[in-house]
């Protein structure tokens, strides 16, 4: 095994970098399709419920304490890294830097990268676009939480946070209503004024938004430039003369597409501090841009240069002013420079600090010129999409890309990978039946890797280019593997990596989803099914011979693009196959797709995020879902006897966050099950009737994947901000009697059994009884022993029961309450 994927990738070299450039040359489409997948990951309602994550995020945030105190085991890559949206050095050194994640929060390095430290996760939002720090008290610095670039909510941040004992502890000081801190400045004059720059929640057009300022180092806030509701500042500077420029931004969502270009997108200007601005417009651009990166010489503060993204998302010219903006000049559109279609992804410029003729321009590569602009040369030699540049000296760099951090020695001819840090954002995993110390898993911005920490952290490679997704296995022949890149497509070999096969090119016509599903069959490992706008099957391996098996199980595209999203196979009958769709459909075949039937009756009109059949009962099956709602204070999870005909929630004390996966341990009658969402990671032994968090060291990150390996006994995770983590699937699963973490979530949510302890019945308070209130009974294993009807009775016969504890929860139409029974 070890010898194929050796093999597989040296003949996949050229191929990878073909297929990362796919990724960033998919101009079909005016914007990355990973836009329209979180987008749609919120159907219907793009935009509400965002006060309802907030509140997520702070119960979260509030409840510190842990299902046990087992910690989270890295399993990497740390060499593979993930995106960095900003790099700042430490005044006056050449060896501290700290660098902010796009969900992996802030790492701090002492040596030059060689070493990192988190120092951000205890922060409600790990989502980090800026650090200032103080330049005269470099013990104070200040974070811009929330992605620039932006995705779904758990990328929306909470403001402004500073620390005054470098980086030891945070605070939230303010704006915390403003989406995406972009930049922040320091005035070098007065480090008592700081500004910040607001892009906004993209999914809410409302005024927090512009350019804030505060005079008493982040105690309050003023804001003092605005343009509307829907319009940002995504770039910010100011000049040793006090001179301030920024750069605005349109960034609104709404329904299914991205409104990323408006005429109001300019450069403005204020020389009193920010209380008067002017639009500065002799010579540049008019009508509808998209952005707009700025930089100012280090020594003459009135000459700048100006980088524009035009309405078409690519580069649309570089403009120069020597009078500080009063006149500018076009220098340069060549097509040397491509910001491959989706220019609103990056596009920041950078002057060298003593040669104002050296200019450097990111996007998917790096551009520079050294006649001011006039010609410009790329470089190939890093991680494609480039978000950060900053300067020790002329030849000293640092680059921040999608792919990790680098440095230069040599004015950034030669580049050199400074990752060993444990940021890559992974959609999907799995395991090498085949190695057991093996993991796989497809990644954002960094395709389909493997390796494991007992391989060594920095010695994960890649397997297969693109942006990754899931990888599948062969459970009898391990020279037969499958790798996915985005929008469904796959590869597979079974001739030891040395060929592949592209299994998706006749399914290309079809609708399919950024994340598209797909598994091996367990009853049969040449069966395949793939979900697209349908459901198709393979009966015949690794090969491009897919049959359709339903019709089309979305309602179209009418309210949107939508497509399949999650599919399963009961393990113990090969004939029932369940499907999810973004547009709330759920449905079960149970004869292998003759025929199908909707079975969402009572279920969210949601994003139908994961679908899991029982591995002990052939008609169980669990639903989640996403998106959010106003008002709507409930996670959705969902549980079905009788496949799918009827359905009861299992979220109970569950945090709102969207769940993104279900796994069921077999053996336990469906009661051990563990949950990813977009806060971490939970597990229930009661079969939802108590949740607790799980691992002592897992911060507030979306995590989006969850597998058992059965060789090592562990379960794995793939985070989207801290790579693949692992525990003991015993420690998953400590009962949570013995350590007494329910008391808080029953203090809040009980009612009251008496007498308690009991002998042969117990009864509940009169206010208590409803028509259509019941009450069910769980034993320590999470198994429903038990199960009521109130009838406008209060006393319940529990003789039957044997000695022991026991969970009762109780449900009527507006409550669920949760209380622990002794019976003696």
């Amino acid at each position: 095994m070890q010898k194929y994927l050796f093999l597989s990738i040296l003949t996949l070299l050229v191929f990878s970098f073909w297929a990362i450039r796919i990724n960033t040359k998919h101009i079909q489409m005016p914007e990355k399709p990973f836009e329209l997948y979180e987008m749609s990951k919120q159907y219907p309602h793009i935009g509400e419920g965002f006060d309802a994550y907030q509140r997520a995020l702070k119960k979260v945030k509030a409840n510190k304490t842990r299902a046990q105190n087992t910690p989270w085991d890295i399993e990497g890559p740390h060499n593979i890294g993930g995106r960095i949206n900003c790099i700042s050095i430490l005044p006056g050194s050449n060896t501290h830097f700290f660098v902010g994640c796009a969900d992996g929060g802030i790492f701090e390095t002492t040596d030059a990268g060689n070493t990192w430290k988190a120092i951000f996760d205890d922060a409600q939002s790990l989502a980090v676009s800026d650090i200032a720090i103080n330049p005269s008290l470099p013990n104070i610095m200040y974070a811009g939480t929330g992605d620039a670039v932006l995705s779904g909510y758990s990328h929306v941040g909470n403001g402004v946070y500073k620390t005054t004992d470098a980086g030891n502890t945070w605070q939230p000081i303010g704006l915390e209503k403003c989406g995406v801190i972009s930049k922040i400045l320091i005035d070098s004059n007065n480090t008592n004024i700081i500004y910040a720059a607001a892009m906004g929640n993209p999914f809410l057009q409302d005024s927090n938004r512009g350019l804030y300022k505060s005079t008493d180092a982040g105690l309050t806030w003023n804001k003092i430039f605005y343009v509307a509701n829907n319009i940002g500042v995504s770039d910010l500077l100011i000049c040793s003369n006090g001179t301030l420029y920024l750069t605005t931004q349109l960034r609104e969502r709404s329904n299914t597409q991205s409104l990323l270009t408006s005429s109001l997108v300019k450069i403005h200007r204020s020389t009193d501090g920010g209380n008067t601005w002017t639009a500065l417009s002799s010579g540049l651009p008019t009508g509808i841009q998209c952005k707009i990166g700025i930089c100012v010489s280090n020594t003459n503060p009135y000459l700048l240069y100006a980088n524009y993204i035009d309405d078409n998302y690519d580069f649309g010219g570089l403009y120069k002013t020597t009078d500080g903006g009063d006149t500018w000049s076009l220098v340069n559109t060549t097509s040397v420079i491509d910001m491959g279609g989706f220019g609103w992804y990056f596009g920041p410029i950078r002057l060298d600090p003593n040669n104002d003729n050296i200019i450097y321009i990111l996007s998917v590569s790096l551009y520079k010129s050294t006649n001011g602009g006039v010609t410009f040369n790329q470089e190939f030699t890093t991680h494609s999409d480039k978000h950060d540049l900053k300067f020790i000296n002329s030849s000293s760099l640092l680059l921040a890309t999608d792919g990790g951090f680098y440095a230069s020695n040599t004015a950034g001819i030669n580049w050199t990978l400074k990752n060993n840090i444990p940021i890559t954002q992974f959609y999907r995993v799995a395991y090498n039946p085949w190695e057991a110390n093996q993991y796989f898993g497809g990644a954002q911005d960094n395709g389909t890797m493997y390796g494991s920490a007992s391989m060594g952290l920095n010695t994960w490679s890649q397997y297969f280019g693109g942006d990754g997704f899931q990888p599948q296995f062969d459970a009898t022949d391990p020279n037969i593997c499958y790798a996915e890149w985005q929008n469904g497509n796959i590869v597979a070999t079974d001739l030891l990596g040395l060929s592949y096969t592209n299994m998706t090119s006749s399914l290309s016509a079809d609708r399919k989803s950024w994340n598209t599903p797909y598994f091996v069959s367990k009853h049969n490992n040449n069966h395949l099914y793939i979900g697209t706008y349908r459901i198709h099957k393979t009966s015949f391996g690794p090969i491009d011979a897919w049959n359709a098996i339903s019709p089309d199980l979305t309602d179209g595209t009418q309210n949107g693009f939508h497509v399949v999203t999650t599919i399963d196979q009961s393990p113990i009958n090969a004939q029932i196959i369940y499907a999810g769709t973004s547009d709330a459909n759920v449905w079960v075949s149970k004869n292998d797709g003759a025929s199908w039937n909707l079975i969402n009756n009572t279920l969210p009109n949601r994003y139908v995020s994961s679908i899991k059949a029982s591995p002990d009962n052939e008609d169980a099956v669990f639903c989640s879902f996403s998106g959010y709602r106003n008002y709507d204070t409930l996670a959705h999870l969902y549980y079905s006897t009788n496949n799918g005909s009827t359905w009861n929630s299992i979220a109970t004390n569950l945090p709102n966050f969207p769940i993104n996966d279900i796994w069921i341990r077999p053996g336990t009658h469906d009661s051990s099950i563990i949950i990813a969402n977009d806060g971490g990671v939970y597990a229930s032994i009661t079969h939802g009737a108590f949740w607790y968090r799980v691992g002592s060291n897992m911060p507030i990150i979306p995590v989006y994947d969850i597998d058992y390996n059965p060789t090592t006994k562990k379960i794995f995770v793939g985070t989207f901000a801290r790579s693949i983590q692992s525990m003991s699937i015993d420690s998953v699963f400590k009962a949570v009697y013995n350590v007494g973490l329910e008391n808080e979530y029953l203090s809040k949510n009980h009612f009251q059994l008496f007498p308690n302890p009991c002998h042969h019945s117990f009864s509940i308070h009169e206010s208590f009884i409803h028509a259509k209130a019941t009450l069910q009974v769980y034993d320590i294993w999470g198994r429903l022993v038990k199960y009521y009807e109130a009838n406008n009775s209060p006393t319940f016969n529990c003789s039957e029961l044997a000695r022991g504890i026991y969970m009762v929860k109780y449900s009527d139409t507006k409550n669920e309450r949760i209380e622990k029974l002794t019976i003696e």
